[in-house]
């Protein structure tokens, strides 16, 4: 009985010794398996076209931390478009993960997002470019931010490398040929150096002659004729014709591209403001006050959104309460940055960000938006404004478009007009 026993239970430990070592197996297999694909979707990255290469560093980022190291190598890549590729995705990932943290604080856990991305940072800091160093400087600073809402242990951990990563970087570096925010680049073709023929100049040129043909001359007495005949002829009466105004009408609307733009915007401006219903005269004296309270504190604004995007630790956290009482909700550094940024994609970013994060207030983002500078930014806010179920406001982007000059943003107000039915 007692070696029964011993044997059963020797055949345990031998079963349970194979299954853990097949179940090990399975793990690396399929661990190694993993990084030799992306290591090939990474090598694609490299010798692909630039619109193959922006939908190859998409699939790349989907791999998750394994991914990580490629993608930072790709972010500092000698090409614009896949380095702008992979940093959208970089602050895609830091975006979601400050969503989540904000939305699920007991849960969230930076061990297998932001520490892993940290780690890589780190690693590939002394081989980065000039504006990928400056780009991983935003990149370490978000990450710093968002370890602030999580548990002692990880934030002391995040933080630790972030401080020693962001400690290596050197304090300003001037930009360099490659810019993160030029959206297209001209890459002109190399000149030809190759040596010119001995043929290619001509020491002393052909001569020749330039003869003209010969005029027949004319009669005497036909110049005589011509001369007289001039004279007698009396001097005409100046007719002075009176420009009559053609009334013509468009038979078809569908042929905006053919006539003048202004004309046209001119054209729907003057129909869609007779379709809109009249205001009485205090919401029109009210409005007037508005705009004119709106440019007053414009610059007011700017300034608690350049001093949460540039300012110290305490002047941040004052700008940002000030701006939440105004109605644009939490908004971070990141969000700060983007709106003052130089980049027009930056700020056209943040019409897809009022939309779709829960703690900004997007009405007060798209209004904001909406006196844009750039018109694809006024027109992309705009159109996000028609979406919504905001009466009042889609009515003020209404007249709002209609006294745009631009032809892009003019024609949002048809969008708008049928929104208000």
């Amino acid at each position: 009985m007692a070696k029964s026993a011993l044997s059963r239970r020797t055949l345990i430990l031998r079963g349970t010794a194979v299954l853990l070592a097949a179940v090990a197996f399975v793990v690396i297999a399929a661990r190694t398996g993993k990084w030799l694909t992306v290591q090939r979707v990474a090598s694609r990255v490299r010798t692909s076209d630039d619109a193959t290469a922006g939908r190859l560093v998409r699939e790349l980022a989907a791999f998750g931390e394994t991914a990580y190291p490629a993608l930072l190598a790709a972010a500092n890549s000698n090409r614009s478009s896949v380095a702008l590729a992979a940093r959208a995705e970089v602050d895609r990932l830091v975006d979601h993960w400050q969503q989540q943290a904000f939305l699920h604080p007991a849960t969230f856990s930076l061990q297998r997002n932001a520490l892993p991305l940290a780690h890589a940072i780190e690693r590939q800091l002394p081989n980065a470019t000039v504006s990928g160093r400056n780009w991983a400087r935003g990149v370490l600073a978000a990450l710093v931010e968002l370890a602030q809402q999580q548990d002692l242990e990880q934030r002391v951990a995040l933080v630790r490398i972030c401080d020693r990563a962001l400690s290596s970087l050197p304090a300003d570096e001037p930009p360099l040929a490659f810019e993160p925010n030029v959206e297209y680049r001209l890459t002109l073709p190399a000149p030809n150096s190759s040596p010119l023929p001995e043929n290619a100049f001509v020491s002393e040129p052909r001569a020749f002659e330039l003869t003209l043909p010969p005029r027949e001359p004319g009669s005497e007495s036909a110049k005589a004729a011509v001369a007289s005949d001039q004279k007698q002829q009396p001097d005409r009466e100046t007719i002075v014709l009176e420009a009559i105004p053609l009334e013509t009408k468009a038979e078809d609307d569908d042929s905006l591209e053919q006539w003048n733009q202004q004309w046209a915007v001119d054209r729907l401006r003057k129909g869609l403001r007779s379709q809109v219903p009249a205001h009485s005269a205090s919401t029109q004296r009210q409005r007037a006050e508005d705009d004119g309270t709106n440019r007053d504190s414009g610059s007011a604004t700017d300034q608690l959104f350049a001093q949460l995007a540039t300012g110290d630790e305490t002047s941040q956290r004052t700008a940002a309460k000030e701006l939440e009482k105004l109605g644009y909700g939490l908004v971070t550094h990141r969000d700060a940055r983007m709106a003052v940024s130089a980049s027009m994609a930056d700020r056209l970013a943040l019409v897809d960000l009022s939309l779709t994060s829960s703690r900004l207030e997007p009405g007060a983002w798209l209004w904001r938006l909406a006196h844009d500078p750039a018109a694809e930014v006024r027109a992309a806010a705009m159109a996000s404004i028609a979406t919504t179920s905001d009466r009042q406001l889609i009515a003020e982007t209404l007249d709002l478009a209609l006294r745009d000059t631009d032809p892009r943003v003019a024609h949002q107000a048809e969008l708008l007009k049928k929104h208000l039915r």
